[in-house]
């Protein structure tokens, strides 16, 4: 029995000591890899702000391809929620959520792990002469938890593995899109008179990051002001873009009818003037148009040329019906004199 009460003695001075010991360790742990990628920003942060493309190319997703997933929010940027539920121990559950978005620089995630703790995922990327640098790092805070301050100290070699693995995944698929993609040097550029066309548009300002959800939602409003006053659309659907900024984007959503229309709400009837214009046939994704955009300022710039109006996109491949991003077309005018 005095045996017994000894051995506990020592076991719980060691449990006290171990307690006590942990007061001194850091409550924060920093895990940081980086990889140069060689595909331009755009692609590659285009992979990493949009919460369902990381089941391309996350470590963690291809530990259980069963398990539960459910995505909330916007597709990209701020606000974005991804939740997972898995039957292995390994994998769990819990949800993370795009908390801060800045274009081709910076997302920063929260992590939640349910019952295992929370943590934040910040992954920088910046352009280099090879490419894209990016700086994937995982941080938590074990607070005065001492179980979770010695898991700290190990915390890099427990995940430092998995962001390199990831690091290599995005990099392959960053690749591959790069070299299946239409680039601006293989984009036909051509300059033609427009007619004059009948529109309705609407106007928003918004986020570059919130682009495509405030285009879907005001195509549905002019839908539904054409369709009460007995229009037909007699295009594609396009988009003005009067100013574009990594801040702030104004722009107009627009439908040619075939007909002249009224002024209700926010939907707004107009024209398109007839004109001269220098116009890009750009096949690809619409998250890689800048360099496309680029290419026509450039032309622009390189004739002499003077602008008379805002550009516009025009999409005449409808992305819901052709599911090969690299066969979307989309035309690009600048409205030039």
């Amino acid at each position: 029995m005095k045996i017994l009460k000894k051995v506990l003695l020592v076991i719980l001075s060691i449990v006290v000591l171990a307690v006590i010991v942990s007061f001194f360790l850091p409550s924060k742990a920093h895990v940081e890899r980086t990889s140069v990628i060689s595909a331009p920003v755009e692609i590659v942060f285009g992979e990493i702000n949009c919460l369902k493309n990381w089941g391309k190319w996350s470590p963690w997703d291809k530990l259980d391809t069963a398990m539960r997933k459910v995505f909330e929010g916007p597709e990209c940027g701020v606000g974005s929620k991804y939740s997972w539920e898995s039957d292995r121990r390994d994998v769990g559950k819990g949800n993370m959520v795009i908390k801060e978005s800045q274009p081709n620089a910076k997302i920063s995630i929260d992590l939640d792990f349910s019952d295992n703790g929370k943590a934040v995922f910040n992954i920088k990327t910046e352009e280099s002469n090879d490419g894209t640098k990016v700086t994937w790092s995982f941080e938590t805070d074990a607070g005065w938890n001492p179980i979770g301050r010695y898991f700290g100290l190990i915390m890099d070699k427990m995940v430092g593995p998995d962001l390199v693995s990831g690091l290599i995944s995005l990099k392959a698929v960053s690749e591959a899109e790069k070299n299946n993609s239409s680039t601006p040097k293989e984009m036909k550029i051509e300059t033609m008179t427009v007619l004059r066309q009948d529109i309705l548009t609407a106007a928003v300002t918004c986020k570059p990051m919130e682009i495509g959800p405030q285009l879907g939602k005001l195509y549905g409003e002019i839908g539904m002001v054409a369709g009460k006053n007995g229009l037909k659309q007699a295009g594609p659907m396009f988009a003005i873009y009067n100013s574009f900024s990594p801040e702030k984007v104004d722009m107009e959503a627009g439908m040619v009818t075939d007909k002249p229309g009224k002024n209700e709400g926010n939907v707004k009837a107009g024209e398109i003037k007839a004109g001269n214009v220098v116009v890009g046939h750009y096949y690809g994704s619409y998250d890689n148009m800048e360099p496309a955009h680029k290419a026509l300022q450039k032309w622009v710039e390189d004739n002499h040329k003077k602008m008379r109006g805002a550009p516009w996109e025009s999409y005449v491949t409808d992305p819901g019906l052709e599911k090969n991003p690299n066969k979307v077309l989309t035309e690009i005018y600048y409205p030039i004199e």
